[in-house]
């Protein structure tokens, strides 16, 4: 064979094996020539995996992983412990268990429920009220807040007129139950957005509050503070 014809041959060879291997990248990176030279789509570049079974392991995992919730952990803590308690012949031991299962209940729940509101508690302009309150006003000062927004008290350390969730403790003292309804039956007789200015000012008059906590509409009173969608005014001067 003359070194001309082996040359060729090799040649050929060589050129076969670029145009394989071309075209296998090609078909690995999924390159779609046709919509990339017409132009009707963007050229995308796929790269292609390798797709195994599911295995009953994954379903294992996904299960213990919709379990990792604080409220699914005390669903079945107590339902432990109160089976437990039921068994129990001794009352004492029972009546410990029940109350352990009351705990395990309700703990993550309040947790829960204390992570979700605490950002609305730790800032805003209701927040800022509050430390308006303590840092400028005197320890004996009351305030009248809208009866339907709670934790006045919290961070401000001052008294109100009352809230609505103050009625939570009416079931430990009668004389408490009576005048919280009492005070919600005069504040909340409507809205406490639309009471008009003379109106506010009398009803703060009335329980002896020295400030009232505003909310949307602007009133035409002495402004203590100004936070933007929570006002804290001061009562006039005069009757």
């Amino acid at each position: 064979m003359s070194g001309e014809t082996r040359h060729s041959r090799t040649m050929s060879v060589a050129m076969k094996a670029s145009r394989i291997t071309e075209r296998n990248r090609q078909m690995r990176w999924g390159w779609n020539w046709r919509k990339a030279f017409t132009g009707m789509n963007s050229v995308r570049i796929v790269p292609t995996t390798k797709s195994r079974a599911v295995a009953w392991t994954d379903y294992v995992v996904e299960f213990l992983r919709r379990f990792q919730n604080p409220p699914v952990f005390a669903i079945l803590g107590t339902s432990l412990l109160v089976a437990l308690s039921i068994r129990q012949k001794n009352r004492r031991h029972a009546l410990s268990l029940s109350l352990l299962a009351f705990v395990v209940a309700a703990g993550p729940l309040v947790a829960d429920n204390f992570k979700r509101q605490r950002s609305r508690f730790e800032q805003g302009s209701f927040f800022a009220a509050q430390n308006f309150a303590r840092e400028n006003t005197k320890k004996t000062a009351i305030f009248l807040t809208p009866p339907k927004e709670a934790g006045f008290r919290v961070f401000s350390e001052r008294a109100i007129v009352g809230e609505w969730k103050d009625g939570t403790q009416q079931y430990f003292d009668d004389d408490f139950a009576r005048e919280w309804g009492r005070r919600m039956e005069i504040v909340m007789a409507k809205d406490f957005g639309k009471y008009t200015d003379a109106e506010i000012v009398a009803l703060a008059r009335e329980f002896g509050a020295d400030y009232i906590v505003g909310q949307g509409r602007r009133r035409n009173l002495p402004v203590a503070f100004d936070g933007g969608s929570t006002v804290v005014y001061s009562l006039p001067s005069g009757p």
